[in-house]
């Protein structure tokens, strides 16, 4: 479980500051993530497959991948052959800002991640050997847009999870108030969790999150109304964005 707050800054501690600017009465977003995989968790955390079996036949593992992902989503699947692309679908308007991530549970591939217009235009890419992450990604023309998962070099395999959420206009995401804590858990790899709040410009506020179980390096992120990142932290136990 880990812990999250938002309050006003009180004390002597000299804070960095978090500032909104621009917007008067708007939302903020706050988005709580891992920002590494531990060991752990990929081991224990694995994608479901289908098993066809025919009468006298070899079983056959195919993995099973959705055809789209829905905004504050963590879906699981594999690269299960050389040179194998998965292609999710999700909407978005004009303008928005959407954060993609894709991390390795196992198998020796690199995880990319593209990310498409509705017009076929690429419009972002990110790999890595173990977690890749599109930050920001701005969609210029809405409609159904599109996220290519795969292995960077198109020679290996490997499980992953990959996550996707809106920058401005958060999806699935649960409020948190001033002096309120929440408690949450990260459960497998690119999850991330999203928490909106009400402030007005020029508010200063603390996020704190402290991790009480697990290996995972907890990391929080705080973003203003129209998607773009105000402030953010990480440390090994319990991240503090101060003010």
């Amino acid at each position: 479980m880990s812990t999250k707050q938002v309050r006003p800054f009180s004390g002597s501690k000299k804070p960095s500051y978090c500032l909104g600017s621009g917007h008067r009465g708007f939302s903020v977003v706050l988005i709580i993530g891992l920002l590494f995989l531990s060991s752990s968790l990929a081991a224990a955390s694995s994608p479901a497959h289908l098993f066809e079996t025919p009468t006298g036949a070899t079983s056959i593992q195919t993995p099973i991948c959705p055809p789209g992902i829905g905004l504050g989503e963590t879906i699981q699947c594999s690269i299960s052959a050389p040179g194998e692309v998965d292609t999710y679908a999700f909407t978005a308007s004009a303008g928005d800002k959407v954060l993609v991530r894709m991390s390795k549970t196992s198998g020796a591939m690199w995880p990319e991640v593209r990310v498409y217009d509705s017009g076929g235009v690429m419009l972002c890419e990110a790999y890595s050997s173990t977690s890749a992450e599109i930050a920001s990604c701005t969609v210029v023309v809405g409609g159904t847009c599109s996220i290519l998962a795969h292995d960077y070099f198109g020679t290996d395999t490997g499980d992953y999870y990959l996550y996707l959420q809106r920058l401005n206009n958060p999806g699935n995401a649960l409020p948190i108030a001033f002096g309120q804590t929440l408690s949450g858990s990260i459960l497998t790899g690119a999850e991330m969790d999203t928490y909106t709040f009400t402030a007005s410009a020029g508010d200063k506020v603390l996020v704190r999150m402290s991790k009480s179980s697990g290996t995972m390096w907890p990391e929080v992120r705080v973003y203003g109304p129209d998607g773009v990142k105000l402030c953010d932290f990480y440390s090994s136990t319990s991240p503090e964005t101060a003010s």
